[in-house]
């Protein structure tokens, strides 16, 4: 009896311990030099977003459709002091809160095994290493669409109202931080529709649906009329990117399924991803709907719409390996030796050449991490990307400028990035390059001592500046051509 008495804590306790030590090794991945590269544009746009609140309305520029992002950062006022590591910080911590939410579910339904694999693929996900340590409304939106599901995923068997209102508050949470989290309102509906219900329960079954469903849409129109009663039009944004109706055809949606496929082998790597593709069909056939039909029918929705970005795939790729774990698990349950030598190597290999390399590069060379195409320009090489912003801080540095105009299409990424160290005016940037005699003005206006302007090479700012050209500093690949003038001194 006494020996019974002395083991019976243990499994708990050891539990809890393992579970706070993943916990915390999956915060320590993500916010390791969280900041290594400045911030995106997107990233600084929202910032400033959340800047603007403190001079005018909390629903300023709401029609932008990530409003409830825009809250989460303005609530730790990123844009007083070390921006990116707060904004990006705020991101992490709520995907933190959803994977553990998943994750545990995952163990529930499948045990301990399936639940380490999981962990174990998301956490050193190059796709998820990379967006999740984003400041973006993406990030955070997906942060409660995971959430939602999870919640969803426990609260069926239950069936409670309670847990089908703060779905759909959950729900609508995603919803008001992107406004394309609305294709996630069905999970609801898919769990009714797939996951195993006794028949006399199919009435309970019914208003748990209802409850959840009422619930975010309601809130979700509450919203939006709210907003268009103050003059903002909340879904202005969804129907610029969904496009027009020729864009739900076939030949594009296969289009861009294809160019979803070949971003996530470049993420992922081609084994993993076909292993992930492989243990969806193996759900299918064991009529396992749920998670499959979560995962491919919002990347659908996804592929029908004319924007195409590789951070609108984060919930169904978080998805897609759950499933990968969820086989693996039960592979291994088999005791094969073939089978588990196989995924042993197959997660071997992904960790060696793959993820790890990723995440080495994140931290120490973030200008040298391979994007797939599209991902490379934007994030790395192109005019919105930052990591050239910090070569460019530390070219102004030394020159102690008063002021620098920064006449660059990511003028907020260095505005952020100097916020201690000198003042940087970011004039408007419109892409029809209709603002450029603007700009030329601007600068003759500022030709004085210490005033200093930053130009790029893109069609939509002058060619050059009416100072004395310093430094010319090319981005990843020389896509971008950034040019740095002292307006004090004359040609």
């Amino acid at each position: 009896m006494y020996h019974e008495k002395r083991r019976l804590p243990h499994p708990r306790l050891y539990r809890a311990l393992l579970c706070a030590g993943l916990i915390l090794l999956f915060f320590a991945i993500r916010t390791h030099r969280i900041s290594a590269a400045p911030l995106f544009i997107d990233e600084a746009i929202l910032i400033h977003i959340a800047e603007k609140i403190n001079d005018n309305s909390p629903f300023v520029d709401a029609w932008d459709g990530r409003l409830f992002s825009v809250w989460s950062f303005y609530a730790f006022q990123p844009f007083l002091r070390a921006p990116t590591m707060l904004s990006r910080a705020v991101v992490v911590m709520l995907q933190l809160i959803a994977m553990t939410a998943l994750i545990q579910c995952v163990r529930r339904e499948a045990g301990t095994l399936a639940a380490l694999l999981s962990y174990l693929l998301i956490t050193f996900s190059p796709y998820h290493h990379f967006f999740q340590r984003l400041g973006l409304a993406d990030s955070v939106a997906s942060a409660f669409q995971i959430l939602a599901i999870a919640l969803t995923w426990y609260g069926w068997k239950q069936r409670k109202l309670h847990h089908a209102v703060i779905i759909g508050l959950t729900s609508f949470i995603a919803f008001g931080a992107k406004i394309n989290s609305i294709i996630f309102y069905p999970v609801p509906f898919a769990a009714w529709l797939t996951l195993e219900q006794h028949p006399t329960l199919r009435r309970s079954s019914f208003r748990w649906l209802a409850a959840a469903t009422i619930t975010a849409s309601a809130l979700a129109i509450a919203l939006v009329l709210a907003l268009s009663w103050i003059g903002q039009d909340f879904l202005s944004t969804f129907w610029v990117h969904s496009g027009s109706a020729s864009s739900f055809r076939l030949p594009q949606i296969i289009h861009h399924a294809e160019s979803t496929f070949h971003s996530l082998r470049s993420y992922l790597g081609t084994p993993l991803l076909f292993f992930a593709l492989l243990a969806a069909v193996i759900l299918l056939a064991q009529r396992r709907y749920f998670l499959p039909l979560i995962t491919f029918a919002p990347l659908l929705a996804i592929w029908s719409v004319q924007t195409q970005q590789s951070r609108f795939w984060i919930t169904p790729t978080t998805l897609l390996l759950i499933i990968s774990a969820l086989v693996m698990a039960e592979a291994l349950k088999r005791r094969q030796t073939a089978l588990t030598i196989l995924i042993i190597l197959l997660l071997a290999s992904w960790g060696s050449t793959v993820a790890l390399p990723f995440l080495a590069k994140s931290y120490w060379r973030p200008k040298q991490l391979a994007l797939p195409p599209a991902d490379q320009y934007q994030y790395i090489e192109g005019e919105s990307a930052g990591p050239t912003i910090r070569d460019l801080h530390e070219a102004l540095l030394p020159l102690q400028p008063k002021l620098v105009l920064g006449i660059i299409n990511n003028c907020l990424s260095l505005r952020y990035l100097a916020l201690r160290d000198y003042a940087v005016q970011c004039p408007r940037v419109n892409y029809t390059g209709e603002d450029i005699p603007a700009h030329l003005a601007l600068m003759d206006d500022h030709r004085t001592e210490g005033v200093y302007a930053v130009l790029d090479s893109t069609p939509f700012t002058p060619s050059a500046a009416p100072g004395t050209l310093l430094h010319v500093i090319p981005s990843p690949g020389a896509k971008i051509l950034y040019s740095l003038y002292d307006l004090a001194r004359p040609h």
